[in-house]
């Protein structure tokens, strides 16, 4: 179970500078609603980390091969239908989640990865953990259940 989260002040920034570049002139949203969702983000990315739902899709590497821009998807699975079709499901993205970490590059569509390991999804996934653990938005043990849970590349 989550904890309760509580944004810091860095995180409050992070939110309202998002909310400058996207929303500032939205009749629909506000600093608050978009917090809120935050919140709601990082539980949904904490919960499909700790089911394995995650997958990653390489949109982009550079010549280099030192830069990705990763998509980064939520596999939910719509318990309201007929159990006549043995799966069915749908992909939810972090748009929102990645743009306030600031870290999510809009024109590519992704997730940007800066260098060359080998496994980069498995360091963005371990970075953006301890970046939600060291800002106190998520408990050591959901640290631990996460870490080493990185998504699915498709």
């Amino acid at each position: 179970m989550l904890q309760q989260i509580n944004l810091d002040k860095k995180t409050i920034q992070d939110i309202k500078k998002y909310y400058n570049k996207e929303y500032k002139d939205s009749n629909v949203f506000t600093e608050e609603i978009i917090q809120q969702e935050f919140i709601q983000d990082i539980e949904r990315y904490i919960k499909a980390s700790k089911e394995n739902r995650l997958i990653a899709n390489v949109r982009h590497v550079s010549k280099s091969k030192l830069y990705r821009v990763v998509e980064i998807l939520e596999f939910e699975i719509d318990i309201n239908v007929e159990r006549i079709i043995p799966c069915r499901g749908y992909l939810l993205n972090f748009v929102r989640f990645f743009g306030i970490l600031d870290n999510y590059n809009f024109d590519k569509g992704g997730v940007v990865v800066r260098g060359g390991n080998m496994d980069m999804i498995f360091s963005m996934h371990y970075d953006i953990i301890h970046i939600l653990f060291n800002r106190g938005l998520i408990s050591e043990s959901d640290r631990q259940a996460t870490a080493q849970n990185k998504p699915y590349l498709i």
